[in-house]
């Protein structure tokens, strides 16, 4: 039976859990920038990731989550 009218979760809600909007590597890259580590001791931690991956991936979080 179909259903004309369908709720969707708000975004805040999906998952029920902090920064799990995100993937994991991004997630990481993220909350490690919120904790105040910069961009190479982030790459450093990740196995050499790039700075632009680490920025990317910062830019990300500040677009699914605000400043």
């Amino acid at each position: 039976m179909s259903n004309a009218f369908s709720l969707k979760r708000p975004k805040y809600l999906v998952g029920n859990k902090p920064f799990c909007r995100l993937p994991l590597k991004q997630r990481a890259i993220f909350v490690l920038h919120m904790a105040g580590f910069t961009e190479r001791e982030i790459a450093k931690l990740l196995n050499g990731a790039s700075k632009g991956s680490v920025n990317r991936a910062k830019s990300m979080g500040y677009n699914e989550y605000g400043e």
